[in-house]
């Protein structure tokens, strides 16, 4: 056993990059095919949940065998907190992701994140490429959907909703801005092109916005000074999930309570609005979280629930806030 232990804590030093990288990957793999595409309506949940619980698995020995020496007293005492913490939120809500995803994040310590950019850019562009090439040859299902009272053809390119395949195609073109020093025009045309071409066949408005921005601005900024380039950066990613959480709550609060001008602000939003405060009435804000059983456009085209029925909240902010509490 005690063999085992160190040949284990050997091959982790030695390969901890490639590892960590692949477990990663592993992760990424099994959430796009499971909750993404709809491949996964016709393989056992089993199967992902395994490769789910390996990658994480994977972080777990790096954090027990390798990170765990390197941490001060102080840190083992915040990482402490903070796994339990996130135990109790994983243990109301019923809900393991975010204990999943902490324990990833937890493992990234001196990890080459680049590396790991890179290798899941890759896994995004081979599936993303490869369920569009089935869903157009008939190989799988190619969704038509249409907005309630709008009469826009959208097409699903083989995932469980129109905005999936968008939302891929959204990170793809973030990485490889990221990992791409040097940004020629042509690269920034297609970019561009590809994420209006996306568009055009799923009809993802706010996906779109989300692509357009950066691929036009990223460029710029990076031609300006670095010292400036770092602090834009780093107040960005510090308080801009903040500000737009607190910009969605305020929104959703004005049409819960019919303010002039919110009704409008949620058709913009296709619907985003309606469907948040009718969570927010069904199941409130609280502490840790609450067990919410999402029922989304895929169980009403699988024939498992109706568009009545539907409760999804198409709104990362607040689906946190519902689901893993304040």
């Amino acid at each position: 056993m005690k063999k085992t232990i160190e040949a284990i804590k050997s091959m982790l030093s030695k390969y901890n990059n490639q590892i960590f990288t692949a477990g990663i990957c592993m992760y990424v793999f099994a959430i796009i095919m499971s909750d993404y595409t709809i491949i996964g309506n016709y393989i056992p949940e089993f199967l992902f949940s395994c490769i789910k619980y390996l990658s994480v698995a994977i972080s777990i020995l790096k954090i027990a065998f390798i990170d765990i020496k390197t941490y001060s007293i102080k840190q083992r005492k915040n990482v402490i907190l903070l796994t339990t913490l996130v135990l109790i939120i994983s243990i109301v809500s019923k809900n393991r992701t975010i204990l999943q995803i902490f324990l990833l994040i937890l493992g990234m310590k001196d990890i080459n994140f680049k590396k790991i950019a890179r290798a899941i850019f890759w896994l995004e562009l081979i599936l993303l490429s490869l369920t569009v090439f089935a869903s157009v040859t008939g190989i799988i299902e190619n969704r038509i959907i249409t907005r309630t009272g709008e009469t826009v053809i959208r097409y699903s390119l083989g995932f469980k909703d129109c905005k999936y395949p968008a939302i891929i195609l959204w990170s793809i073109s973030i990485l490889y801005l990221y990992l791409k020093k040097e940004k020629k025009l042509y690269e920034i045309i297609i970019l561009l092109i590809s994420n209006i071409i996306m568009y055009k066949v799923t009809d993802s408005r706010n996906e779109l916005i989300c692509s357009v921005i950066p691929i036009i601005l990223m460029p710029l900024i990076v031609k300006v000074n670095k010292e400036k380039l770092n602090k834009i950066i780093y107040y960005t990613s510090k308080y801009s999930m903040s500000i737009l959480f607190i910009m969605f709550f305020i929104m959703t609060l004005m049409y819960g309570n019919k303010a002039p001008g919110s009704i409008e602000i949620n058709k913009a939003l296709s619907g985003r609005l309606y469907l948040t405060n009718k969570a927010m009435q069904n199941y409130g804000v609280t502490l840790f979280g609450s067990h919410i059983k999402w029922i989304g456009l895929n169980s009403v085209y699988s024939g498992i629930a109706t568009k009545a029925e539907m409760n999804f909240v198409d709104c990362s902010y607040m689906k946190i806030m519902f689901e893993y509490g304040i």
